[in-house]
């Protein structure tokens, strides 16, 4: 996720990243942020949220 979201990250420190973008850069935070939450103490059965489809 963080590889997807670089260049989106760059375009808004420098004030340039379009609205297209920005609602892409959100929707990856998101997601960043709900792997985060999982549970991973039912492994195997892990549920994966699943990736932004933009």
């Amino acid at each position: 996720a963080d590889a997807i979201m670089l260049d989106w990250r760059t375009e808004l420190m420098l004030g340039e990243i379009s609205d297209a973008n920005r609602a892409k850069l959100s929707a990856w935070l998101l997601y960043k942020n709900q792997v985060k939450a999982v549970d991973v103490t039912t492994y195997p059965e892990i549920n994966w949220p699943p990736e932004p489809n933009l």
